[in-house]
């Protein structure tokens, strides 16, 4: 299974070529690529989206969306360690809001 990515699949869709849009044709020839939800979502809010184009994504399989999913999509890369200047995220301390002291206990 291969998540695709919008823009990969626009750049597909639209004759470009690149190592990401061979990766979309490669898992459309071995029926491998799904879209995630929040892909499929994005390209449906197009405005201007063939109706070819339209009824193609609503055939494509959808990831399946397990516990966690979101906060992974959210959270790649150094992003999720740290913040600019590369200091740790700030923990909460005792002068934080209490909904946050809650949160993390």
């Amino acid at each position: 299974m291969i998540a695709l990515d919008s823009s990969s699949l626009i750049a597909y869709l639209g004759g470009e070529q690149g190592t990401d849009v061979d990766a979309v044709e490669l898992a459309f020839e071995q029926r491998q690529g799904v879209l995630p939800p929040v892909v499929l979502s994005e390209m449906l809010s197009e405005r201007r989206l063939p109706l070819q184009v339209r009824e193609l994504l609503l055939q494509l399989p959808l990831l399946e969306v397990e516990e966690g999913y979101w906060e992974r999509a959210g959270c790649s890369g150094p992003s999720c360690s740290s913040v600019a200047g590369g200091r740790p995220w700030p923990m909460p301390s005792s002068r934080s809001p209490a909904w946050i002291t809650t949160l993390r206990s």
